[in-house]
């Protein structure tokens, strides 16, 4: 199982995400992994075929009692970002992805009142 905690703050494009992974203790978590969305990605159509993407992906580091951290260098864009984690275990076998969505950037626009 997995918990996701999304960047509380973006500086210079950067944040930390933090997830907790719990894995029984004779295999142990392996890697933990995610693949980033960013607010401008458009999924190729079903009717294109197979299509190599780039998307970014981060590795996280496992910083004890199950947590397990990564910083992301690249929130630039303005928008919806979506986060998918991944993780697997001593034997290969992999948790069922964790995906989180968060806002960079975000503009409140207020509406002008004139007297």
């Amino acid at each position: 199982t997995a918990e996701a905690i999304a960047p509380t703050r973006i500086q210079n494009g950067s944040g930390m995400l933090r997830v907790r992974v719990l894995d029984n203790p004779q295999d142990g978590v392996e890697r933990v992994w995610a693949v980033i969305y960013p607010p401008s990605y458009i999924p190729p159509s079903p009717t294109s075929g197979l299509v190599q993407e780039t998307l970014d992906s981060i590795n996280f580091t496992d910083r004890g009692d199950d947590w397990f951290e990564a910083v992301y260098h690249g929130f630039r864009e303005r928008g919806a970002y979506r986060v998918v984690i991944y993780a697997s275990d001593g034997e290969g076998l992999e948790a069922r992805p964790v995906a989180i969505t968060m806002n960079t950037g975000t503009q409140v626009y207020l509406p002008l009142v004139v007297h």
